[in-house]
């Protein structure tokens, strides 16, 4: 929270170029044993030899990858949780898709705010401070990016932070 506050207030934050896939593979194989737990089903997804670079502080992006993905398995009692990560252009684009409850459309944008815990009926039942989603809009605007939120047609909800993308990036098959 003091590196983020730092942050927003225009102190720079060290950045290094880091490969977003291999970023997205670590938060995964560190998270399996606690979804396999619950029984759900958690697969990140990205071509093969993809090397999407971003500009970033590896902890912070961590952190935003892991809040996102700990969301999911928290909110999805049966199921899975897939990560995708996708180089549209200039954008590097993570997605973190569940087969939960779902979110409302018209709190989609509140639940980053600070203290927001979404449907009240879930929030009693599940534990948090409703600080992990401000945690990653904050991430991701120092970052230069920015994260959202909406319901899946087929249930569930997907939460996709999109990035800048360096140029030098490679993209399966080119």
């Amino acid at each position: 929270m003091l590196t983020l506050a730092k942050a927003e207030a225009g102190d720079a934050i060290p950045k290094e170029p880091l490969v977003l896939e291999r970023l997205v593979d670590e938060v995964v194989a560190h998270l399996h044993e606690r979804v396999a737990a619950k029984g759900l089903a958690l697969e990140a997804h990205h071509p093969p030899g993809a090397s999407t670079v971003v500009i970033a502080d590896s902890g912070l992006l961590h952190q935003l990858v892991g809040n996102l993905v700990d969301n999911a398995i928290k909110f999805t009692e049966t199921g899975r949780v897939d990560v995708t990560v996708r180089h549209d252009g200039e954008r590097a684009v993570v997605e973190v898709a569940d087969t939960g409850p779902g979110i409302d459309e018209e709190a989609a944008d509140r639940l980053f705010d600070r203290f927001f815990r979404g449907d009240p009926a879930h929030a009693r039942a599940i534990e948090g401070t409703g600080l992990g989603l401000a945690i990653v809009r904050s991430i991701a605007r120092v970052h230069g990016g920015s994260v959202s939120a909406q319901p899946r047609p087929e249930g569930g909800s997907v939460f996709a932070t999109v990035l800048p993308a360096e140029p030098e990036s490679l993209i399966a098959g080119s």
